[in-house]
Formats: C-alpha cells, sequence, structure tokens
C-alpha cells in the first residue's frame, strides 16, 4: 500500500532524535531546512552534530535515552541501532500518538521519511513505502539532475500575485492566481525569461 504524502509544518516543533550517528546526522540536516527545535539524545556524537550544538542548532544530551524525552515531541526520530529501542520508543510514541520514524526499520515506524528535493518554499517528497528507499534517492537524484534552476524565484512570484490579488479584494483571485502561476511555470520549464504577472484591470 502506498504512503500518503502530508505535508506538515515543523517551524517551532520540538523534534526528538535519538541517535546521533551519521545515520542521525543526515536525518537532522534535513530536518533543520525546515525549522524545528531538534533536541538529541546520545551517548555519543559525530563531530557534526557537536559542530550543530555548540552553534546552537540543536540541544545535545550525551547520555542514553530516557522515557521522560518524549514529553513535549511532536516528531521522533530513532536513529540507532538497537532494535529493542526502536521496539520501545515505538511502542510509547503509539501509545501517545506521536509519529516515530525508525530508521531501516519499517515495521517500527508509523511514517516514512521521504527522499527530499527542497528549492526555497518548493519540496518534493519521494517515498517507496519503505519498501525501495533506493528507488527514491534515484528518483532524486534524476530530479536534482533535471529540474531546471530558479524554481524558488516562480514559487516567490506566485506568491507575490496571489498576495497582490488578494489585497485588491478581487473576487477571481484564485482563477488569476492560477493562470499567472501557470503562465510562471510553463516559462521556467522551457527555459525561457519569467513573467512578472500583473493584476488586469477589474
Amino acid at each position: 500500500m502506498p504512503s500518503f504524502p502530508l505535508f506538515i509544518s515543523l517551524e517551532g516543533k520540538r523534534v526528538l532524535v535519538i541517535g546521533a550517528g551519521r545515520v542521525a546526522a543526515r536525518k537532522i540536516e534535513k530536518l533543520m531546512l525546515f525549522g524545528p527545535r531538534i533536541d538529541v539524545v546520545a551517548p555519543s556524537a559525530t563531530d557534526e552534530v557537536e559542530a550543530w550544538a555548540r552553534d546552537g542548532k540543536l540541544s545535545l544530551a550525551r547520555r542514553a535515552y530516557r522515557a521522560a524525552d518524549l514529553d513535549g515531541a511532536e516528531l521522533v526520530i530513532v536513529a540507532a541501532d538497537d532494535v529493542a529501542l526502536q521496539q520501545q520508543v515505538h511502542h510509547a510514541c503509539v501509545e501517545r500518538k506521536v509519529p516515530v520514524n525508525a530508521v531501516d526499520s519499517p515495521s517500527w515506524c508509523t511514517f516514512t521519511f521521504p527522499a527530499l528535493v527542497v528549492e526555497g518554499d518548493a519540496t518534493f517528497g519521494i517515498s517507496t513505502a519503505g519498501k525501495a528507499p533506493g528507488v527514491a534517492a534515484g528518483l532524486r537524484a534524476w530530479l536534482q539532475r533535471t529540474l531546471p534552476a530558479g524554481l524558488a524565484e516562480v514559487v516567490r512570484r506566485a506568491h507575490a500575485f496571489r498576495t497582490a490579488a488578494d489585497a485588491a479584494g478581487r473576487p477571481d483571485a484564485p482563477h488569476l492566481a492560477a493562470q499567472a502561476s501557470l503562465a510562471l511555470v510553463e516559462a521556467w520549464a522551457k527555459g525561457d525569461p519569467l513573467p512578472d504577472p500583473a493584476l488586469p484591470r477589474a
């Protein structure tokens, strides 16, 4: 069964990461793009995670996981190669109704990490429901090679146009925004100069 792609805001949300090795660092690096408050718990950490902690990008507790670490967490990542720990955290998160991902252990996940391509506010998430992560990674690499530059600017201009249409009180704002967005995307896809949409007279 395919996974449903649900995009949620993590800005300011508490994310608990259990583990601070290389795999955890890759997950943390992705998470930091989306503005959460990241708390890491692990007896030891990679130099990269230690540097992030020194720079104030996350908090790091250099110790083993405790059940109380889940208090206030809105998302949990278990990046530790310990099946018993993965099971323990999974069951606790299910009881608390907190989404949990145990790296490389689909049985102990309530969500999976997509392969991500992020260009400004545009995010592509690719999932194979945990069955073939290599395929998702391959598709991500293909997208990164294939996508033309400038997608972030497409989104910025489309948003600016929609904001202006709404501020003008135009009842046809959704229709106008859809037309402007389509023109921007088509120009971007062709490699043409991006138009600068303007509101037509009412």
